[in-house]
């Protein structure tokens, strides 16, 4: 879609605790200024420990003003922010040792076709 974007999406089930979770997402062609022609993919692997995903570009209205992202004028219609997040659940840390931190880890692998 063209103009602003956000999207916080859940990601696929998994087989159990310790597997990640991997989200595919296609961008298409246009992304990459050096590669106009080429389609951008990403491969979004994250430790269950996130419980969702966001796909979001500030746009023209996002990148207005002193909170927005810091890159070249027209920056916004080249970018793409994929990552996991922490959106609809909340993360709960205990009192324990064992149970007072939280960690997530991600790999992210952009490709193009």
């Amino acid at each position: 879609p063209k103009g602003y974007f956000d999207r916080v999406y859940p990601p696929p089930p998994q087989s159990s605790a310790d597997t990640p979770r991997i989200m595919h997402v296609h961008v298409g062609k246009g992304l990459d200024q050096g590669a106009p022609d080429a389609a951008t993919s990403y491969e979004v692997e994250m430790s269950a420990s996130w419980p969702d995903f966001v796909v979001f570009n500030p746009w023209l209205e996002g990148k207005k003003g002193d909170k927005g992202p810091d890159f070249d004028d027209d920056g916004y219609k080249y970018m793409i922010c994929v990552e996991p997040t922490i959106a609809s659940l909340p993360v709960e840390l205990g009192t324990s040792p064992t149970d007072s931190s939280w960690s997530g880890t991600c790999r992210i692998k952009i490709t193009q076709d």
